[in-house]
């Protein structure tokens, strides 16, 4: 895929989140702290019944340099939050995290000089003291990642898909394959990074572009 090499691209980060006073201020502050800074942060509210919304409305005033904004889905999940997120974007790169997760300072920068070199879709692995067993799997199985999207297609475990809690791709990209299946409730990311594969854009995962959970697991 052709595209601008020189220059930036503008990042628009796009947050779910649902139930997330423990975690959300915490992730916001590590986009704030970018050495790369974002061009816009859109959380996206689904269904809080918690302090959740009350807290990012009072960061957002704190930050009006990063264009920080609070928009609601009413469509439960993840995939549905998202495409919602990428909808209300402005810029020409969707990064995608979620609300329990800590992003490294040079995530956006290492993410925009993937961009820039001409790779349509970039992510990382999670990290952290508990994670789900498949999150585990998924982070080994990168060492032994094939780009071949047969390989892919015949060895799901195997292939360098990207986690939706820390993954960014072109927005020409995410709307030409259609965004997220809101069909599905899990392996959404999955399931974007084969339709990714399949339309012929470029994936990578960088094993140190990793983002931390804050809390354990479940």
């Amino acid at each position: 895929m052709n595209r601008q090499k020189e220059g930036r691209l503008p990042i628009s980060v796009v947050i779910p989140v649902r139930n997330g006073e423990r975690t959300i201020l915490a992730c916001l502050e590590s986009l704030a702290a970018q050495s790369f800074p974002p061009d816009e942060i859109i959380v996206i509210e689904n269904g809080s019944t918690d302090q959740t919304v009350s807290r990012v409305k009072q960061w957002v005033l704190t930050q009006p340099d990063l264009h920080p904004r609070l928009v609601t889905e009413t469509r439960k999940g993840p995939s549905a939050a998202r495409n919602r997120g990428a909808k209300a974007a402005k810029g020409k790169t969707l990064a995608f995290i979620d609300a329990d997760c800590i992003a490294p300072r040079e995530w956006l920068k290492k993410i925009s000089e993937e961009i820039r070199q001409g790779i349509d879709a970039v992510g990382g692995p999670y990290q952290g003291p508990s994670l789900p067993d498949v999150e585990k799997y998924a982070a080994m199985s990168w060492f032994f990642g094939n780009p071949d999207p047969t390989f892919s297609f015949s060895h799901p475990f195997l292939s360098r898909f990207l986690l939706g809690g820390n993954m960014a791709l072109l927005r020409d990209a995410f709307q030409r394959i259609g965004g997220f299946d809101e069909t599905l409730h899990t392996g959404e990311d999955l399931d974007i990074s084969f339709r990714l594969e399949k339309a012929g854009f470029t994936l990578k995962v960088l094993p140190h572009l990793a983002v931390t959970h804050q809390i354990d697991s479940s």
